[in-house]
């Protein structure tokens, strides 16, 4: 700069806002993001569990059952309530067939979309990478969406998005031949439709990126025309399902609803309905206004559609919901599994209001860490209690040696006649073939074992039959097995008369004998009063101490 001449006036010099968002909410948004995946990681590891639960008997182990014996299209084709589940039954027979149903390849096929989702969009995105993937797995690992972290049925809901964000994505590569583009999002949204019923909203959502971005009349109808028609296949062979609670009455009370869904993560998280009808109203209003101002002033640029286009479908999702289900009450909004639209929601509003509005780009930035810090309460609950994990697997266990404990049993399960037929079924099926729980070793040996006094083994255990009563048992055992350990059950006689397995947090136990597992302690289900305890593997048996 030249020097001023002397006695000349000063002259004042702009200078640039402090660059905050890089220098503090980045930094913050990484860390964030990084507690939270790793929390949300070891929730999935701590609420893990192999035992098929509630429509997975069904839609799960009898889905596997009909497409094996049948051969035929239709268990695929045939709709789940209203849905049309095909790519969670792709990943249903995926897990049963090669990975023995643990379900440790749901966890991990819902953990990679989700991981997807974050991909596409930070990959999209321009500008601030660190705070856009710091908010981004921030908000999509958020421990909120529970239900879709802890049941591998789920895979469904994060299908349907992750589908339809990768095809929004290709859509609005607008620099790409046309040709090309049509026939990659439209093969991608196919999977989102089959997904789930919310995923028909992507032909919307196409439709509406033409509209918005201003594309060529061709490409308009194109849409509309391929939109429909893949719509009217979905409900080819459509059995009707029994009518929903439907909606709630009142435009208010709908637009309340509408609100309440999209601010569903922070309700989850303790704060109070009024205020997160307030908060969802409120980012409802400001994509709605930013979006018709870009249209307004033809700003629309192929990563601003893709934003608009991903939270439109959220919002599509919200007003699903709210027709189908809101007719319960506003309780019906407050579903851990509808968190991830909200989430995606907020992060691509935040992505699109950091674009357009840069001079407010550090308080935005500002608002949506701490927006997301907010929701991260939420990963307490992920270290959370897991101990009704091991009712289902008593559930299970006393199924399997016809000694059922039904108040277990329907846990896992609805028990009235019509589906208790199907239940047994299902079971005997997944015992036959070792599938999910079926599969471990303890339980095809419970039922079938019987007590061998030539095979007893003194030495490799340590353990103690603690309480016995007509119909129970309980104790503790340290053995090479684990919290995996079947214990057989016998009478005076040594006659056997009933199982149990280990699974029990026992501090006590874990402190004083050295070598104990994790979950040494057991609870036995038996058709008298047991008088001795014995640990089997391996074609062995331990005694434990009697009483």
């Amino acid at each position: 700069m030249r020097p001023q001449p002397v006695g000349a006036p000063t002259i004042k010099t702009k200078t640039a806002a402090p660059d905050y968002a890089s220098r503090i909410a980045s930094p913050l948004a990484v860390v964030l993001g990084a507690l939270v995946a790793l929390s949300t990681i070891y929730g999935v590891y701590n609420f893990y569990s192999p035992v098929p639960f509630w429509d997975e008997w069904d839609g799960y182990v009898g889905f596997y059952r009909t497409a094996v014996e049948c051969r035929c299209f239709s268990p695929w084709w045939v709709n789940h309530v209203e849905h049309r589940v095909i790519t969670s039954r792709l990943l249903f027979w995926l897990d049963i067939r090669y990975f023995s149903g643990n379900h440790v390849f749901l966890f991990a096929a819902i953990l990679s979309m989700l991981a997807g989702i974050v991909a596409i969009i930070s990959t999209a995105s321009r500008t601030y990478k660190a705070w856009t993937v710091g908010v981004g797995v921030a908000l999509m690992f958020a421990w909120v969406q529970r239900e879709i972290l802890t049941w591998g049925f789920e895979t469904q809901v994060v299908a349907a998005y992750f589908f339809t964000v990768a095809a929004c994505a290709i859509f609005c590569r607008f620099d790409w031949p046309a040709s090309r583009r049509f026939v990659l999002a439209y093969a991608v949204a196919i999977l989102a439709e089959f997904s789930m019923a919310n995923g028909m909203g992507v032909y919307a959502v196409l439709f509406g990126a033409t509209v918005f971005a201003r594309r060529p009349t061709t490409e308009k109808i194109s849409t509309a025309i391929l939109g429909a028609a893949l719509i009217a296949v979905y409900f080819i062979g459509y059995i009707p399902v029994p009518e929903a609670p439907g909606a709630i009455g009142g435009v208010l009370s709908k637009a309340a609803f509408i609100s309440l869904f999209m601010a569903n993560p922070l309700a989850l998280v303790g704060v109070p309905l009024w205020i997160c009808i307030a908060i969802g109203a409120a980012t409802l209003i400001a994509a709605v206004a930013v979006s018709v101002d870009i249209y307004r002033k033809r700003e629309a640029t192929p990563y601003r559609t893709l934003l608009v286009c991903v939270y439109v479908f959220v919002l599509l999702s919200a007003v699903a919901v709210t027709k189908g289900r809101s007719g319960g009450g506003f309780g019906a909004a407050l579903a851990s599994r509808y968190a991830t639209g909200p989430l995606l929601g907020w992060w691509v509003l935040a992505l699109l209001l950091i674009d357009y509005l840069r001079p407010a780009r550090n308080a935005v930035m500002a608002v949506f860490v701490i927006l997301a810090a907010v929701v991260s309460i939420g990963q307490r609950s992920a270290i959370g209690d897991n101990g009704y994990l091991y009712g289902w697997k008593l559930a299970v266990l006393s199924n399997r040696i016809g000694l059922e404990n039904m108040d277990l049993v329907s846990q896992i399960f609805p028990q009235d006649p019509v589906r208790r037929a199907r239940f047994e079924g299902n079971t005997a099926y997944a015992s036959t073939h070792h599938i999910a729980i079926y599969g471990e070793q303890w339980l095809r040996d419970a039922g079938q074992v019987k007590f061998d006094p030539a095979k007893l083994e003194a030495g490799w255990c340590n353990g103690t039959l603690e309480t016995a009563k007509d119909g129970s048992a309980s104790g503790w055992v340290a053995s090479p097995e684990g919290d995996n350990a079947l214990i057989v059950l016998t009478d005076d006689a040594d006659r056997t008369i009933g199982y149990g397995v280990t699974g029990i947090p026992r501090e006590d136990v874990r402190s004083a004998v050295p070598g104990a597992p994790g979950l040494p302690g057991w609870q036995g289900i038996a058709a008298e009063k047991a008088a001795r305890a014995y640990v089997y593997a391996n074609e062995r048996f331990c005694k434990l101490n009697d009483l």
